[in-house]
């Protein structure tokens, strides 16, 4: 069965997986990493 509730679970997850990654790489850049959004 497909939902529309998990998809955007999904979606959600994925997209806040991609900010972690972006914060991890981007640290190695910046000299402080901003606290926060």
């Amino acid at each position: 069965m497909y939902s529309e509730d998990d998809s955007m679970g999904d979606i959600k997850f994925y997209i806040l997986n991609f900010f972690e990654i972006e914060k991890k790489y981007m640290s190695h850049f910046l000299p402080v990493a901003p606290q926060g959004t």
